[in-house]
């Protein structure tokens, strides 16, 4: 990869990917674009009228022609992997594990009831222990990007 990466979006864009907002790494600028599934839907229509070839000549959106380039050129852009519920529950588990008692028990009810909106609101009770917990998810989420970046072309 030749570009300097913009972190703040690469990070975003793994923790708050879904299925109907994509994210790709532009491995020439290192610029993070999004692609939504209704400008996927409406792209898929143009293909399917003329074909993706000239799809291209017919874009009328910035939007539009972004999302062809990038489905065009799958080695310039990367689809960026989304960090997933799963994961960050882990990672909230092993979290809560580490606090002292009373607090690490207020926080895996929290997750046992799969609230994290309640986890979040907790740590606002527990300023220091939010400060740990923002820490220790940057920490977790550079070494995930760190580890996925080394596998693709340099």
């Amino acid at each position: 990869m030749t570009a300097d990466l913009n972190w703040p979006d690469l990070q975003s864009a793994f923790l708050n990917g879904t299925w109907q907002k994509r994210h790709y790494l532009d491995l020439e600028s290192g610029q993070v674009h999004i692609v939504t599934e209704a400008t996927r839907a409406v792209l898929q229509d143009v293909y399917d009228e003329v074909g993706e070839e000239r799809a291209g000549e017919l874009l009328d959106s910035a939007e539009l022609q972004q999302a062809h380039r990038i489905e065009m050129d799958s080695y310039r852009y990367r689809a960026i992997p989304v960090c997933g519920e799963r994961m960050l529950n882990m990672w909230r588990d092993a979290f809560a594990n580490d606090c002292e008692p009373a607090f690490r028990n207020l926080l895996w009810s929290a997750l046992n009831q799969n609230n994290n909106g309640q986890f979040e609101r907790l740590l606002l009770l527990e300023s220091a222990e939010k400060v740990r917990w923002e820490a220790l998810l940057a920490q977790l989420v550079h070494e995930q990007l760190s580890t996925w970046l080394d596998t693709l072309p340099r």
